[in-house]
């Protein structure tokens, strides 16, 4: 199911050690059981983080199997939409924000994570310059999750949509 990828091709690398090793044991852990969607979700996870085209392959080889499996949780959703977003594929990544970003506000209740997710639906409105719905989003966000975290990052993407905003009256 899975081809060896440059990932894999990086023994001398001492920082891929750790990731070679979590391929090999979701490898594992699906020959075991094909449908294990945790295991799916960590390889597409891993494979995300890489740049070369066949990681990002094997990122989407895993990723739609877990949604197929699992549809009702918001894990692989999100991570597939944040992988489409890094590819700059915003307007595919949306509807995949919005399907995980909907199942982890009923799902979710460590403030912390839910704070995650809501970043993720508010970087695809914001990728798709929808401003009025990533500001609305801001908003929620800071009630639902209260904290540092949340509150930080609401500042930064208020002034990165304000920012986005004038250059978009300047014609830019």
């Amino acid at each position: 199911m899975f081809a060896r990828s440059s990932i894999d091709a990086s023994e001398g690398n001492i920082e891929q050690k750790p990731l070679r090793e979590a391929i090999a044991r979701a490898r594992r852990a699906l020959l075991l059981d094909p449908s294990n969607y945790d295991a799916l979700v960590l390889l597409g996870t891993i494979y995300s983080d890489f740049d070369d085209e066949k990681s990002l392959a094997e990122a989407l080889q895993a990723y739609d199997p877990a949604i197929g499996l699992e549809p009702g949780r918001f894990d692989a959703y999100l991570e597939k939409a944040d992988l489409f977003m890094d590819q700059k594929r915003h307007s595919e990544a949306l509807p995949l924000a919005k399907k995980g970003f909907e199942l982890a506000l009923r799902d979710e209740s460590d403030p912390y994570l839910l704070a995650l997710e809501y970043m993720t639906w508010i970087r695809a409105l914001f990728e798709n310059k929808r401003f009025k719905e990533a500001r609305r989003a801001i908003q929620d966000a800071l009630q639902a999750c209260p904290g540092k975290l949340m509150s930080s990052s609401a500042d930064d993407w208020l002034r990165l949509i304000a920012d986005a905003e004038k250059a978009k009256l300047v014609g830019h």
